[in-house]
């Protein structure tokens, strides 16, 4: 009966809300729960999906406990976030077999899988990001970052990529095509250094003060990585050997440093991109779904797929956060922590889709208290405005 339930959840509310766009809903609707019917694990990553969406559909205001109920009916079984983790584990397992035998014939299967986890790793981080049930974490500068959903979902980008002939034709090819993703920004140049973006007296205070200010940010982030490499210099040798400062890198990397900054440089570019992208679509384009005008841009920002940027990170980057808590970082990676709260940004931005709405706020908090305690004023205050934009 609980399995029942969430399909039910799925059918009636989820499908329906996980995209603004019509094709994209028709998928969610028709063909995933088609392919999950015919595939175990499949089924298992839909129930988990459905059920994740139930608990933050239903989530109380008040005290209760991560084993409260999250079924819309009060029943003697109601489901738990034990059933939904339970599921997911089964689904998790089932796709990671699957992975083995990846093939024209598995590509539809293993991309419908790999769609579903990704949904689930961006809901379930704002679950973890609860206190016991519906209760923000108190403190939010413990350095307790959670990385884990950043690696799982980039082996997505990977099955397209090696499936691409098979899946740009298949019945997933809407969830794989945004108009907005493109680089048509590089084209046109501001027509003033004022410019104005028409749309925007609709939207969000927190949409206004991110686009008023991104241009700024950008060219923040790229002077203070021109200070650091001007102070600490371009060394070829692996940062093993001494340090001129620990304030500039408590650890030790297997990589140079020059290799970092040129991931950081690099990062910068793929954040500029994505930026951009954000800005081209609220001042060039119009509202024209016949929804109110939030929601139109809601589904402009959808279709610029700004959300794929972990996908696009190097894995020297990604390996510049994986710093102990306790030990603290330095102003090197400290420059890579406050690159990723610039990106959790875009995520914040996606106000009306439940599985992204209030997941990164507190992520975002967590490297400004980890940025803090570095004691580089230079540094921290690349952080001023992440935290203005979210105020």
């Amino acid at each position: 009966m609980k399995d029942l339930r969430l399909m039910q959840h799925f059918l009636r509310r989820t499908c329906n809300q996980m995209s603004f766009d019509h094709k994209r809903i028709l998928v969610w609707q028709q063909v995933i729960p088609d392919l999950a019917a015919k595939e175990g694990f499949l089924m298992h990553l839909l129930l988990a999906l459905a059920g994740m969406h139930l608990l933050l559909d239903r989530l109380p205001t008040g005290e209760s406990n991560k084993e409260a109920s999250v079924d819309e009916y009060p029943e003697a079984d109601p489901i738990k976030l034990s059933d939904i983790v339970e599921h997911h584990q089964k689904g998790l397992q089932g796709l990671s077999a699957a992975l083995t035998t990846l093939s024209p014939v598995t590509a539809e299967f293993i991309c419908c899988g790999s769609t579903l986890l990704v949904g689930f790793a961006f809901a379930s981080l704002r679950v973890r990001n609860l206190d016991g049930f519906g209760q923000p974490h108190e403190q939010t500068d413990n350095g307790c970052l959670q990385l884990d959903w950043l690696h799982l979902i980039r082996g997505l980008t990977s099955i397209i990529t090696q499936q691409w002939p098979t899946l740009k034709t298949g019945r997933l090819r809407s969830l794989l095509y945004y108009r907005h993703a493109n680089h048509d920004w590089k084209g046109i140049a501001p027509s003033s250094p004022t410019r104005f973006f028409p749309r925007l007296k609709h939207c969000s205070q927190r949409l206004s003060r991110f686009v008023y200010g991104a241009s700024t940010a950008l060219a923040a982030l790229r002077d203070f990585m021109d200070s650091l490499k001007s102070l600490y210099g371009t060394r070829s040798e692996s940062s093993t050997s001494a340090t001129p400062s620990s304030q500039l890198s408590p650890t030790d990397y297997l990589y140079p440093y020059d290799e970092l900054f040129r991931a950081q440089d690099a990062a910068i570019d793929i954040l500029e991109d994505m930026y951009m992208r954000i800005l081209h679509i609220l001042e060039f384009t119009i509202s024209e779904r016949g929804i109110p005008v939030h929601l139109d841009m809601q589904a402009d920002l959808e279709d610029t797929a700004v959300a794929s940027w972990p996908n696009l990170l190097s894995n020297t980057f990604l390996a510049s956060l994986n710093v102990d808590g306790e030990m603290g970082i330095g102003s090197v990676e400290g420059g890579s922590y406050a690159i990723l709260a610039h990106f959790y940004l875009i995520f914040t931005l996606y106000e009306d889709f439940w599985y992204l709405k209030g997941s990164f706020e507190r992520e975002i908090a967590v490297i400004d208290g980890l940025i803090k305690r570095v004691g580089n004023g230079h540094l921290a205050s690349l952080m001023r405005w992440p935290m203005e934009v979210l105020s």
